[in-house]
């Protein structure tokens, strides 16, 4: 996706001016001389037609009438400054345009409603962000904010506060459309038998929220470490009337009577949403209320209240510069989180989510406006970042499956099928998820050789854990048990495939490496042509324990090192592997307990579920003389952790 980037700048101070023809701005666009030009609105008219986009004083015709206008409006605008086609680049059909926008009167403005500016790719008379041939997203930005560089979140924790002191919202359709999306991230109340999503660590709902409410809830998170990564507020719009002008507010709960309103300003909502501990700010917030993007007079400082979080330095702030449908406020919040919570490009997450408001018959799409500086790296965070989110579920599907098995006499038989393929089904969505990243010839389409590997080795885990699963139904549902079992099967050649592709892409992914070998091993073949395989998988690991910044890098090396003696006596001559297989058990012995002393649940965790796949599962579904030796060797192993 190419970025441009658009400053716009005139002199004076940020606000009491009014929009006038007479007045001069410069916009810099990439490496162009500025270039000066007028706007042609007078404040009074501009206020006449942005009235018009209200839905609840106009009727179809003036609403037309004032999209009309402000298209020509903006649209002369960004002809004007007329960089921006000498600055796109004709193979790349994503374009990211940031508007940094001191002055608050051109904030006013909803860019959004321009058409595709001349030169570009599309037809002239589509809406700039709506063209399918040059898709393209804008964010705002002001040049005062300043941001340190930060992090996209990994886990989210949403914090949703809504409030209805005057008219009632659809907070329940907010609530519904978080839940949906957040339900795979859930891990299942372990007190019931029935796996049902425990979500209390994932979202936290605030009902009639204040100002106080929300506030010692954001600090009480960042006391613990555990801070909101993501803060949605659902609200009505609300504006006040000062000596300057209007100013709009968001319409909260009194703090101390939640049947009274309090029109909170952006400056009360920044102290509320910003912990003293900086580290602890959100990066997203959304604000789903009529005119929380509008800018009010720009006479007075400040400017909107997603403007004003902005600028106090919340990354990402979503909001609406008219009013929003309540069908709209629903489509709007489960596209974008749905987008933002697995790891998409925060800035494709604006396209889509406009593509579904256009599907309306109002105007919902070009109110959505976004306040938003990414970090510099977003391209290689994401593709880190989207990884661990596709490994996270697969762990949680992993407890899912653990949780139905030692339920199963508990769970009732009318439902027992029915959870078995709701786990079946989440597997296969970590699949689909993990070979979207594939091009038409299988190749990792991430960046690095790291990242490939990881890819590839996530892959394998994926088809590894189907497979596992696969095996466990067919001990259940024993009328289909052949087939599962063939599916089974099938599945751990695919994870074979792609750990070996894992281990091509980059040699020291030892882990890739080790993976490929088990499962060789498990399928009764030889590792006789595999010693100089294993003396890179050792190198690797050994490296890796030398250099680890962190215990748990250590834990992952020993793991590898202890599955890697564990399979060594298959590399020699079956009259030899006595005598090796001595030495390589109290090797894994010595590795496997440096494990048990680090106290690291998961990885503790996870080494033993791989040992006892060698035990419970394999030497019955693939069984042979050497499997059956396996299984022996990894009784014995299973006793150290």
């Amino acid at each position: 996706m190419q970025t441009i980037v658009i400053e716009i700048l005139r002199n004076g101070k940020a606000y009491n001016k009014l929009l006038d023809p007479d007045i001069k701005y410069i916009a810099l666009c990439g490496t162009n001389p500025g270039i000066d030009f007028n706007i042609q609105c007078e404040q009074q008219e501009f206020f006449e037609q942005s009235s018009l986009l209200r839905y609840d004083n106009a009727d179809k015709d003036s609403v037309q009438k004032a999209i009309d206008f402000f298209k020509q409006l903006v649209t002369k605008i960004l002809n004007d400054i007329g960089s921006i086609k000498k600055e796109v680049k004709i193979n790349d059909n994503f374009l990211h345009l940031r508007l940094v926008m001191t002055p608050i009167e051109l904030a006013q403005l909803p860019f959004e409603l321009s058409l595709t500016p001349d030169g570009l790719a599309g037809e002239k008379e589509k809406f700039f962000l709506r063209n399918q041939l040059l898709k393209t997203i804008i964010t705002r930005e002001v040049r005062q904010v300043s941001f340190i560089g930060y992090n996209w979140p990994v886990k989210p924790k949403i914090l949703f506060a809504w409030a209805q002191p005057i008219n009632t919202v659809p907070y329940k359709l907010h609530w519904d459309a978080l839940i949906a999306i957040l339900k795979p991230l859930a891990l299942p109340f372990t007190e019931i038998p029935e796996p049902i999503p425990d979500l209390g660590k994932l979202i936290k709902e605030i009902k009639q929220a204040s100002l106080q409410l929300i506030k010692d809830e954001i600090a009480k998170a960042a006391m613990l470490n555990e801070p909101y990564t993501h803060v949605h507020l659902l609200a009505h719009g609300g504006n006040e009337n000062n000596f300057g002008g209007v100013q709009w507010r968001l319409v909260l709960c009194d703090n101390n009577d939640d049947s009274k309103a309090y029109f909170a300003s952006g400056e009360e909502l920044q102290h509320a949403l910003i912990p003293d501990n900086t580290n602890a700010i959100p990066v997203i917030v959304s604000i789903i209320a009529c005119d929380s993007g509008n800018e009010g007079s720009p006479v007075l400082p400040g400017g909107s209240l997603a403007h004003q979080l902005h600028v106090a330095g919340i990354p990402c702030v979503y909001a609406s510069q008219f009013p929003l449908t309540q069908d709209g406020s629903v489509k709007l919040v489960s596209s974008l989180y749905s987008e933002l919570i697995g790891a998409k490009d925060p800035r494709m997450a604006l396209y889509r989510t406009r593509e579904v408001l256009d599907a309306g018959e109002m105007h919902d799409w070009a109110s959505f406006v976004a306040y938003a500086r990414f970090p510099a790296d977003i391209n290689t965070q994401l593709a880190e970042t989207r990884l661990k989110q596709q490994f996270e579920p697969m762990k949680i599907t992993a407890k899912w499956a653990d949780h139905v098995l030692y339920n199963l006499d508990k769970i009732g038989a009318d439902k027992i099928h029915q959870v078995l393929k709701d786990i079946d089904d989440r597997l296969s969505k970590s699949i689909d998820d993990l070979e979207d990243q594939l091009d038409e010839n299988g190749n990792s389409t991430l960046a690095s050789a790291a990242l490939k590997a990881e890819h590839f080795g996530l892959l394998g885990s994926a088809f590894k854990r189907k497979a596992e699963h696969l095996f466990n139904m067919a001990k259940i549902e024993k009328e289909d048990k052949e087939v599962l079992l063939q599916k089974s099967i099938e599945a751990l050649r695919n994870a074979a495939a792609y750990y070996k592709k894992g281990f091509d892409a980059d040699p020291s992914s030892h882990w890739n490496a080790m993976q490929y070998l088990s499962l060789k091993a498990v399928s009764g073949e030889s590792l006789a042509d595999d010693i100089t395989v294993c003396t890179v998988i050792r190198f690797m690991a050994e490296r890796d324990i030398r250099e680890a910044k962190n215990e748990v890098d250590k834990i992952w090396a020993w793991g590898t090192l202890a599955e890697l003696y564990l399979l060594q006596p298959l590399t020699v001559p079956i009259d030899q592997q006595k005598k090796i297989n001595e030495e390589a058990m109290l090797k894994a012995n010595d590795y496997l307990s440096e494990i048990k002393k680090s106290n690291q649940g998961f990885q503790i965790e996870s080494t033993t579920r791989q040992l006892e796949r060698y035990i419970n599962w394999w030497p019955v579904m693939l069984p042979s003389a050497q499997m059956e030796q396996l299984k022996n060797w990894a009784v014995e192993l299973r006793k150290v952790i």
